[in-house]
C-alpha cells in the first residue's frame, strides 16, 4: 500500500546512546524499512530522529519499538 500525502505526519524521537554517526544510521535506516514510514533522518540538534510517517499504516507504537530494537532509548 502507498501512503497518501494528506495523512503524511512528522514525529521527532529523543533518544539517547545516539552518540556516533554508525548507530544513528542503524537506527534511521531500521525505521525506514518499516512499511509506511515515508523519510526519517537524524536530528543531532535534538539527539535523536525525526520521521514522516502515514499512521494509517504504521502507529507511533511500531516506530518506538523499532527504534528500541536499535539498542537506543527513547526519551
Amino acid at each position: 500500500m502507498t501512503p497518501t500525502t494528506s495523512h503524511i505526519q512528522l514525529r521527532s524521537f529523543n533518544c539517547s546512546g545516539c552518540d556516533c554517526g554508525a548507530c544513528a544510521n542503524d537506527v534511521v535506516t531500521a525505521v525506514q524499512g518499516v512499511e509506511g514510514v515515508v523519510h526519517a533522518r537524524l536530528d543531532r540538534r535534538r539527539t535523536g530522529i525525526v520521521v514522516r510517517y502515514d499512521p494509517e499504516l504504521v502507529d507511533e507504537a511500531t516506530l518506538r519499538s523499532r527504534v528500541g530494537d536499535s539498542k537506543l532509548t527513547i526519551r
